[in-house]
């Protein structure tokens, strides 16, 4: 139910500047990596949030509160920031998920079409609506996050490689 909202707001027109490159869906929260100017993001993440708690209680056939608090920001500015945010998003499942194999990424997140996996990918799923890929606009989040080290895909967050 939440990816199918989440999938929706992929057709929204954001503000200038704001975008949602990768994102993951936890049981009761959801991680979302944003890239945005400094007048883009208030008005950006208000966006979302409304538009995401109109359609989920649309689809819900309910009313009232969907977000219990506000968002948490942490503004990145150093390539391992970066590479430390991509890994806990794309892997944070690993630390409450029974899944032990190796190869295997999220479902619920981007984690499938990130393009910078070290290691094999066992892709397990289809996904009929994956989240658009977008043209990167910073460059630590589309590169320079690399200079920190590669991502594996059995990484677990915390971990150091």
């Amino acid at each position: 139910m939440i990816r199918l909202v989440l999938l929706r707001q992929k057709t929204r027109a954001y503000e200038r500047g704001f975008q949602v490159p990768h994102f993951s869906i936890q049981g009761d929260h959801l991680h979302l990596i944003v890239e945005a100017d400094a007048q883009a993001l208030r008005a950006g993440i208000s966006g979302f949030a409304i538009s995401f708690a109109r359609q989920l209680n649309k689809l819900l056939s309910r009313r009232g509160s969907v977000w219990s608090d506000r968002y948490h920001r942490h503004d990145l500015e150093t390539p391992t920031k970066i590479r430390n945010v991509l890994r806990y998003v794309f892997q944070n499942w690993k630390k409450h998920s029974i899944v032990k194999a190796q190869g295997y990424v999220d479902p619920f997140s981007s984690a499938g079409r990130f393009d910078g996996w070290s290691g094999i990918i066992q892709r397990v799923w289809l996904d009929p609506q994956p989240w658009p890929t977008y043209r990167l606009r910073t460059w630590l989040l589309e590169e320079g996050w690399r200079r920190a080290g590669p991502l594996h895909v059995d990484d677990r967050p915390g971990a150091r490689r």
